[in-house]
């Protein structure tokens, strides 16, 4: 730790086992008080933790399951937009399901209910293949994703449209470990009672309860599963996750399944699989841990789902300066879009071919990795 610089740390992040972990933080309570964050595996052993010395002790499990209740229904969090990027000013960058019912579901792009929300659609997912700024004539269905930018009651009257009768939507949470606790005690807290599978006899009368394998067609039959719009499989093993949601896709083709991923490598499978959804732990850490340690203010890259949101600032002498987006053929030469701009303060969000770059202009681009980087060797930070 010393030779870590640790006298110069402002903050120490620790993410091993749990019972490594607190002897990390013992060793570093010996030389140190400074700020130590811990990422607990197991909820159980948090108090120990503070024992021995962690500031904080975060969980992962926990927020995932908060995390998916409020991206299942809007009830879970009115004006909350899990996982979402903050822009510009007012705007953010988040995700929008469309779910089985919604009013969305069938129609264009360009159709009035959509655009008459104020939001922007930069981009859309369907089983985690992403299509940058799809056409106005691309049409959604149920299970698409949809990223869009917006304020928060843009974003709002779009994820309510998405969501559609959220009250009538049958819920179904497969595995009731950490992450399913959290997910069905924030679904029971806004009035929506799921009906859980859990291989444990759970003695509760706060929801519906069937005992038995999360990836056994006569169990999830007897659960109701044909009858569900919302699947969440929450199992703690991703191979059990993997195939319990080939299971659940086979015997409800229409169902918006959301499945939980414990490791990156997983994330691809369980798309194949046939989720709607993947909601991974190490991402979800992540996001937490960036938020607490770069300040908002700072413009620095942001991981999101296997893209990469960049801002870039156009200065006087930029190449960028006094050029359309159709001439910089972002798409076409790097893979990347362009989200929005921000001139002077003002954000503006419809873009398209004509719009034109101007020196000053804050331009937020987004795409993967290598994208994002071939377009720094062209135009480097903007300048």
């Amino acid at each position: 730790m010393r030779n870590a610089n640790i006298s110069m740390a402002r903050m120490v992040m620790v993410n091993y086992t749990d019972e490594v972990n607190a002897d990390i933080v013992l060793t570093i309570r010996e030389i140190s008080g400074v700020e130590i964050i811990v990422m607990v595996e197991d909820l159980r052993h948090s108090r120990f933790l503070s024992y021995a010395g962690a500031s904080r002790v975060l969980s992962p499990k926990t927020m995932l399951g908060t995390f998916v209740a409020q991206i299942s229904t809007p009830s879970c969090g009115e004006c909350v937009f899990p996982g979402a990027v903050q822009l510009f000013g007012t705007l953010s960058l988040a995700e929008v399901p469309v779910f089985p019912g919604s009013p969305l579901a069938g129609r264009a792009i360009s159709d009035p209910l959509l655009v008459q929300t104020g939001a922007s659609v930069v981009g859309i997912w369907k089983r985690g293949e992403f299509t940058p700024r799809p056409s106005w004539d691309d049409i959604l269905s149920s299970g698409t994703v949809i990223l869009a930018v917006g304020d928060s009651e843009q974003l709002m009257r779009l994820r309510l449209l998405g969501a559609g009768d959220d009250k009538s939507r049958r819920f179904l949470v497969i595995g009731y470990g950490d992450v399913g606790q959290r997910l069905v005690r924030v679904l029971c807290e806004h009035g929506i009672i799921p009906v859980v599978v859990d291989r444990r006899d759970l003695t509760t009368d706060r929801f519906e309860h069937v005992m038995g394998d999360g990836y056994s067609e006569d169990v999830l039959i007897r659960a109701g599963i044909k009858d569900a719009s919302c699947i969440m499989i929450m199992l703690n093993n991703d191979h059990d996750a993997i195939y319990a949601t080939l299971v659940a896709r086979n015997l409800n083709p229409d169902a918006f399944i959301i499945a939980r991923a414990n490791h990156l490598l997983s994330t691809e499978k369980l798309y194949r699989a046939g989720a709607n959804y993947v909601a991974s732990v190490p991402l979800v850490a992540s996001k937490m841990l960036f938020t607490m340690v770069i300040p908002a203010s700072e413009d620095l890259t942001i991981l999101y789902e296997g893209l990469e949101l960049r801002r870039y600032e156009v200065r006087r002498r930029s190449a960028m300066a006094h050029r359309t987006l159709k001439d910089l053929a972002l798409i076409e030469r790097f893979g990347c879009t362009a989200v929005a701009i921000d001139r002077t303060g003002d954000a503006i969000l419809a873009l398209s071919g004509e719009t034109e770059i101007l020196p000053g202009d804050v331009l937020a681009l987004l795409g993967p990795p290598g994208s994002m980087d071939r377009f720094s060797r062209v135009f480097g930070d903007g300048g």
